[in-house]
């Protein structure tokens, strides 16, 4: 478990039996290459001795077949470095795609409460298969790794999530799905489990019926745990070989939150525990203006697609004031290197995201 100010985690603890392996795959892979990044890259993890990998990391290169350990430990490190050191890949590394806006929650600290947004057909809808499938396909081949099926509305909606889900099977080396579980059935864990999702993050938000009820505004909280325990029942016994972990998430919104009755509760019926602080963005363009001139770095290595199609940098700018691009006209890595993103990057990189609504009045 660890802790600062902002979080208590409770994380899978991994024991990397094959440590030893992986410094002699990255003393031969820096031996044959004539790449100065990549030699870069892998002197970092011998530098540690591999200690720096995280639990996440070590679970993956256990689980998975030692001739793409090298490929994947230089994206982990693109991925938790590139934004750090204000480097831009040539396509995005992570992509977040949203098979739906809509949500069956209206909870208090969520932009769905924003009635402007939510009730606002123009910006809600199911994204098309078609689409879903070509953004997919591309991000596959010109290099993403990461994907996130989720951002502003709950994906269990759509219809053909579970098609979703499998589409994107063997493509990425990290797939993640976050749902307040309330429609996860008997059928879709099935589908979630075989499609061998890497993250399953439950949005939970509270520890009893009460407290779920305030910020969730439903009675849902005992069907929600049923669900949970559920579709741990279904891994165990039909994929007891089953990479995906689970994790239960909260995000602090109530002063008398008790962070470690969270965990207390939640740390035995998922593999996974996290907690974060609440981030003003449930009426994000009324927030204060802020004097921060410091860059987001989230907005450098990522981006969002809506479901119709919209580009964006982040999900805070849930209006799309930022809109970068439409990928139903054009293709993921024209947005990515087009004049619209770099413009919206510059800003940022050059202290002037003051400049940008509503990254000017953004807490991140």
């Amino acid at each position: 478990m660890t802790q600062n100010k902002n979080e208590l985690d409770f994380l899978s603890e991994v024991t990397f039996s094959e440590k030893e392996t992986a410094i002699e795959l990255c003393k031969l892979s820096k031996q044959i290459s004539s790449d100065r990044e990549m030699i870069y890259i892998l002197d970092h993890y011998l530098s540690s001795n591999m200690n720096c990998l995280s639990p996440q990391e070590i679970t993956f290169l256990l689980n998975n077949k030692k001739s793409i350990w090298i490929d994947y430990l230089v994206y982990r490190y693109k991925f938790n470095n590139y934004s750090k050191l204000r480097k831009i890949p040539k396509f995005p590394l992570y992509l977040l795609i949203e098979p739906t806006s809509i949500c069956n929650l209206r909870c208090q600290m969520c932009f769905q409460i924003d009635k402007t947004f939510s009730s606002n057909m123009n910006f809600m809808g199911k994204m098309n298969f078609k689409l879903f499938t070509r953004i997919v396909d591309e991000a596959a081949s010109k290099g993403t790794k990461a994907v996130t099926l989720a951002s502003r509305g709950e994906p269990t909606i759509h219809p053909q999530f579970g098609d979703m889900l499998e589409y994107c099977t063997d493509k990425f080396y990290e797939v993640k799905i976050n749902t307040n579980a309330i429609l996860l059935n008997i059928e879709l864990s099935h589908k979630i489990l075989r499609s061998d999702i890497g993250l399953v993050v439950f949005s939970v938000d509270a520890y009893d019926k009460e407290g779920y009820k305030r910020i969730r505004k439903s009675n849902k909280f005992q069907q929600v745990v049923d669900n949970i325990i559920n579709f741990h029942n279904i891994r165990d016994q039909y994929y007891n070989k089953s990479n995906t972990i689970t994790r239960a998430h909260g995000v602090v919104v109530e002063d008398d939150f008790d962070k470690n009755a969270f965990l207390s509760y939640w740390k035995n019926l998922t593999d996974e525990v996290t907690i974060t602080d609440s981030v003003r963005r449930w009426d994000t363009y009324n927030n204060s203006k802020t004097n921060k001139t410091t860059p987001c770095t989230a907005a450098l290595d990522r981006m969002y697609v809506w479901y119709d199609g919209v580009c964006n940098p982040c999900d805070v700018d849930y209006k799309s004031y930022l809109k970068v691009g439409d990928a139903n006209i054009t293709t993921i890595e024209e947005i990515w290197n087009g004049k619209a993103f770099e413009d919206f990057r510059h800003a940022h990189l050059s202290g002037n995201r003051l400049i940008l609504n509503p990254c000017d009045r953004c807490e991140l």
